[in-house]
């Protein structure tokens, strides 16, 4: 197959990952990590360990957040583009291992390039481009039997994300049974070594065995979590810090299939999710259906597609709500392989069926994402106008008091002139607000609001994640008399407001 084909597709998919990266304002989350990554090493891990996440991401941003002059935004969508764009090359990589058919192999990797949900996380500065990637590296690795380098892969991708324990379950799982696929294990030698000779690659000179492959990958992802043993004391007081007020809504069935149907769409503020679902579980349902009919159904690969996604589930359901359609994301590549993989024998007519369906909600979604500067949630532009009248109007011997972390984390990854900002003493669990040690790590100043004799500016906070005593606290304190200077958000879910009070 002619490789400007390819050339062209991952031209695009670049493309699109770097416009317009830099036109979105950069939310809670990306602030979150860009406050982490601009303190000292020691303070970083203290500020990660009292979250929710292993420390990896902030690390790798780390370098950035010290060059000077470079923006909020940059600090944390660069890493993650390249990451995306690397998973792109790894990606094609796989596909010149697993899939023999030219057409197959181009519309998978085409997917892969156009996938919205990619696209999306390659421009948002957190980990999930980076853990997309280091799926694909490790898969690669399991295929090429290059063991030190899973090792190495599956070690970073559980220092990166939690959900690296669900990977790493289902990487092995369909390591297993991708070399067991075959009862007559020269049969699969033969399969592999022409994988490798139309990949222009040679297998590891030594006599295939099963056995032997079974226990080099099992001693490799054991090895990994062995190097992951320092992190186990953290992440189990996290788990305690998740099931005391994590923000994660309770699993139900609804929720659970919208977050699989997202790790191939886009979602953010897209209004037609529930077509999305529709035409998503339609495909997919006729392509299981097409494959097992035909045998050609790759198990490894539904194993890569879906086990992530039931594990989730299943934790869920035992223990916390842990689904996030974000963390699926590494798991939309192999659904690529997956839709693909009937394109291969199908005449032209069940070809565009197939092709009316799902090519308009992916060019749509796809639309969306690249345009989504222009629909970003109306509260981060609010969030963003409120930091920029305090900063602006800021006179010195100022004092802010404010009563929910998330004015801390959005405005002080941006503003310049604040330099007395008090958080509100909390008095109750605040779902998804810091720990009292990322707090301090971060150099968050807590304590009870007082009445005095200098300018004053006072912000609010009702919502369903907190108790709503901080307003309480700033009611008497005489802090709320007044009529409030703005409220940028005031509906049934959230209300804050902006108070200025001078004495």
């Amino acid at each position: 197959m002619s490789k400007r084909w390819p050339a062209l597709l991952a031209s695009l998919g670049i493309l699109l990952r770097i416009v317009p990266i830099w036109a979105q304002p950069t939310w809670y989350d990306e602030n979150f990590t860009v406050l982490l990554a601009r303190l000292p090493l020691d303070r970083l891990l203290a500020a990660t360990a009292g979250d929710v996440h292993p420390p990896l991401w902030y690390l790798l941003c780390w370098p950035f957040a010290h060059i000077p002059g470079l923006p909020a935004w940059a600090v944390v969508r660069i890493p993650a583009l390249l990451a995306s764009i690397a998973a792109m090359w790894v990606f094609w990589r796989i596909l010149e291992w697993m899939v023999a058919n030219g057409r197959v192999r181009l519309v998978a990797f085409g997917l892969f390039c156009l996938l919205p949900q990619q696209i999306y996380y390659a421009q948002e500065g957190r980990m999930y481009s980076l853990l997309t990637m280091l799926v694909l590296v490790i898969w690669l690795c399991i295929m090429e039997q290059k063991w030190t380098w899973v090792f190495v892969a599956t070690a970073a991708m559980l220092y990166l994300h939690n959900y690296g324990l669900i990977y790493a379950a289902s990487l092995w799982t369909a390591g297993v049974l991708f070399y067991r696929r075959q009862s007559d294990r020269r049969i699969v030698w033969i399969r592999l070594t022409c994988y490798a000779v139309r990949a222009g690659r040679n297998l590891p000179d030594k006599q295939f065995d099963r056995r032997i492959v079974w226990i080099r990958l099992t001693l490799a992802m054991a090895a990994a979590g062995l190097a992951f043993v320092p992190w186990l004391v953290v992440l189990f007081r996290q788990m305690g810090s998740v099931a005391a007020g994590y923000w994660i809504m309770p699993l139900s069935l609804p929720k659970a299939l919208a977050d699989l149907a997202a790790s191939y769409f886009a979602v953010g503020f897209v209004k037609a999710q529930v077509v999305n679902v529709a035409i998503f579980y339609g495909v997919v349902t006729w392509v299981l259906i097409w494959s097992l009919r035909k045998k050609a159904l790759e198990m490894h690969v539904v194993v890569l597609a879906f086990l992530p996604f039931l594990l989730a589930v299943l934790v869920s359901v035992a223990w916390n709500p842990i689904l996030l359609n974000r963390a699926l994301v590494p798991a939309g590549a192999f659904l690529c392989i997956l839709l693909a993989e009937p394109l291969g024998t199908l005449e032209i007519r069940p070809r565009l069926v197939l092709s009316i369906f799902l090519i308009p909600a992916l060019a749509a979604n796809l639309l969306a994402t690249s345009f989504r500067s222009q629909w970003a949630a109306d509260s981060i532009y609010r969030e963003q106008a409120v930091n920029t009248l305090i900063d602006s109007h800021w006179q010195p011997g100022d004092i802010l008091y404010y009563a929910d972390d998330g004015f801390f984390v959005t405005g002080s990854a941006s503003w310049k002139n604040i330099d007395n900002a008090i958080r509100v003493e909390p008095c109750g669990i605040i779902r998804g607000g810091l720990t009292a040690q990322t707090r301090s790590a971060l150099g968050i100043v807590t304590g009870l609001p007082s009445s005095g004799d200098r300018r004053t500016w006072v912000i609010t906070a009702e919502t369903p994640l907190n108790t709503g005593c901080e307003n309480d606290a700033l009611k008497a304190a005489g802090l709320l008399d007044g009529d409030p200077l703005t409220c940028p958000q005031d509906n049934a879910l959230v209300k804050e407001c902006v108070y200025l009070v001078e004495q």
